[in-house]
């Protein structure tokens, strides 16, 4: 392939290559899964609030940040 006479060969394997290298190994990014993981933890901050005041959730929830 390299040894063509015209460069359309040449080019067109690089042009794959690019293609290959830009592919990610996951089908998901972290763009795509945060509004299912807020989704998923808007309930269950809700129900939390029932068994623990909002006041002391946020303080665990902040202090477990900092």
């Amino acid at each position: 392939m390299l040894g063509a006479p015209e460069l359309g060969p040449v080019a067109d394997t690089v042009a794959m290559y690019e293609a290959v290298a830009r592919m990610s190994p996951l089908l998901v990014s972290k763009q795509s899964v945060a509004p299912l993981v807020l989704a998923a933890l808007v309930p269950m901050l809700a129900l939390m609030s029932l068994q623990i005041p909002v006041v002391e959730l946020v303080k665990r929830l902040v202090g477990a940040l900092l």
